[in-house]
């Protein structure tokens, strides 16, 4: 007699989550170090341009197939890393800040509308969820795939249908402001701050302790170091706290900290003021170095950027863009543009300024110049009623 043959059916749940890509959200991880793994030739050249109306601000974010998601102009825009061809925009909404991008491919980006988004990465509307407490900030993805946002005097977690999770009132005004975005601890703790107000949050929507703590700067983002310190900027110094919320040191004081902050592959905290830019101690908050006047102005710095070579990108206020060693050495310079954010994605510098946004790699790249979004065909839209919003 044959044996019954036994199948057994394993049924697995996927949990949505951060995209593991080379730079997924603002700030490019949970932690907000700015800090990738990524190297870059020695010297640069410009690889493609894209230009298009309106200002590339934001931070863009990347997909697993190294797709760029970047705004300008309030427009969504999909963008083919290889020479910056536009695979779709979407302007169903008023985009407002950097997208962040979960394993599943599924784009998070907040508008002017007070709506979060979730786009396909085919371009196609997935849902959206109307948050009505005023302008919405970077999101990000925690573990579990909830999503968190923080709208004026509210901090929301976001469900992967779109469905509010949990929402945490405050008195404390969270800034109308695209940078100040939540940053997630190792144990899933969540780390934000508004004008005057410093908060640990569970990821059950319980608050472990919040600390005052006066003028925190609406232009930065706290980061997370490797040994769990959280650092938070105000707008004249950096703070160092525990995970438990006790403060373990206060920096040497900044001229106006303008960048939110970055974490070195040493340790070291990055932050650029008005007039310098600086390298932190991490055990002490003693200044490292500072570097300023001599060749750089950082004013119009969206961001700094950390490569795998430990080396710091940033834009000065004369528009070039200023490659630094983590000993405060120039290492280049060049021009491109004022305003500038950027990131460091697929073995490419990537920079967004007031009228273009491009992309740098070594020297032997192809080169690509002059897309614009009139010259693409078959530029994907959304379908559907374009959302719109009357303001005071």
């Amino acid at each position: 007699m044959k044996k019954p043959l036994i199948i057994f059916v394993v049924i697995g749940v996927i949990i949505m989550s951060l995209a593991n890509t080379p730079w997924p959200k603002h700030n490019h991880d949970l932690k907000n170090t700015s800090c990738t793994e990524e190297k870059l030739a020695n010297k640069l050249k410009l690889k493609w341009e894209l230009t298009q109306d309106g200002w590339w601000q934001y931070q863009p974010a990347v997909g697993g197939d190294g797709t760029i998601y970047a705004i300008s102009a309030d427009n969504l825009y999909a963008i083919d890393h290889k020479d910056g061809a536009i695979k779709w925009m979407c302007d169903n909404a008023e985009f407002s800040a950097t997208p962040a991008v979960s394993t599943d491919g599924v784009i998070y980006a907040a508008s002017w509308n007070n709506y979060l988004c979730a786009i396909n990465k085919d371009g196609t509307l997935k849902w959206m969820c109307y948050i009505g407490e005023g302008d919405l900030m970077s999101p990000t993805i925690g573990g579990d795939g909830t999503i968190y946002i923080t709208a004026d005097y509210a901090f929301y977690a976001i469900n992967p249908d779109g469905t509010i999770k949990w929402r945490i009132e405050t008195t404390d005004w969270f800034w109308n402001n695209a940078f100040p975005s939540p940053a997630i601890g190792d144990d899933g703790t969540i780390y934000i701050y508004g004008y005057d107000k410093f908060y640990s949050i569970n990821p059950n929507g319980s608050v472990n302790w919040e600390v005052k703590q006066p003028l925190l700067c609406y232009k930065s983002s706290l980061a997370i170091g490797n040994d769990g310190t959280i650092y938070v900027p105000s707008w004249y110094n950096v703070y160092a706290y525990s995970a438990g919320g006790v403060l373990k040191w206060k920096s040497e004081d900044i001229v106006d900290v303008e960048t939110p902050l970055a974490v070195g592959h040493d340790g070291a905290i990055y932050c650029a003021g008005s007039w310098f830019v600086y390298s932190i101690n991490p055990n002490n908050g003693i200044f490292k170095w500072k570097k300023g006047e001599e060749f750089i102005s950082p004013y119009y710095s969206w961001n700094i950027t950390v490569d795998g070579n430990n080396r710091i990108y940033l834009c000065d206020n004369k528009g070039y863009m200023n490659i630094l060693d983590n000993n405060g050495l120039l290492l280049d310079s060049f021009y491109c543009g004022y305003g500038c954010t950027c990131i460091i994605a697929n073995k490419a510098l990537y920079i967004g300024n007031r009228d273009k946004f491009c992309a740098y790699s070594g020297l032997g790249e192809l080169y690509f110049k002059g897309f614009t979004a009139n010259l693409v065909e078959n530029i994907q839209h959304f379908p559907g009623e374009k959302i719109s919003k009357e303001f005071d």
